[in-house]
């Protein structure tokens, strides 16, 4: 009885088109088709030839905006980081904090992923100098263009705009606590 619905469904809603109804299985559209194509046009429709559509995944998005709980999540591990009592914890955070930024596994933090280590090692440093404002009533912060720049010098020494785990395992570090 579906079939037979399904058939005469699709032969009022798409007699000019071509091919099976879509969102029905593979082998109910071959009944269908087969009985649709008998009854509307002289050609029939072998169980072979049946085109189904083939949908193609969305490419990921370039500049994906983070969730305010991923940029929220990376200052904490930057703050433990800063904390870290001693240097193997550190090292180990800094690990797991890299593989955070290492969206898509290469091991290498470049592009997208090297822009927000430096946005987030540099607002680090800016909140960590307003809090030192705070309680010492000074601050010897240069602007927060030479400070990027200083971000870039120690993260990434070679200027190859990437990030190996090595130059992060030194960088981070030094970012975190070089402003106390």
């Amino acid at each position: 009885l579906l079939p037979a619905l399904m058939a005469e469904a699709y032969t009022k809603s798409s007699a000019a088109t071509a091919g099976p109804p879509t969102g029905v299985p593979i082998s109910k559209r071959a009944a269908v088709t087969a009985s649709s194509t008998s009854t509307s046009t002289s050609t029939s429709t072998s169980a072979s030839s049946i085109n189904v559509p083939v949908f193609k995944a969305k490419p990921p998005r370039q500049h994906r905006r983070p969730s305010g709980e991923e940029v929220v999540v990376r200052a904490k591990m930057l703050e433990e980081i800063d904390a870290a009592k001693t240097a193997e914890n550190a090292v180990d955070l800094v690990d797991e904090l890299f593989h955070v930024y290492d969206r898509d596994g290469s091991g290498v933090l470049q592009g997208e992923e090297y822009d927000k280590v430096l946005k987030d090692l540099t607002a680090h440093i800016l909140r960590e100098a307003q809090e030192r404002k705070k309680r010492l009533g000074m601050s010897f912060l240069p602007p927060e263009e030479i400070l990027h720049q200083w971000v870039v010098d120690v993260v990434d020494p070679n200027h190859d705009g990437a990030i190996t785990l090595e130059e992060a395992r030194i960088g981070f570090r030094k970012a975190v606590n070089d402003v106390k």
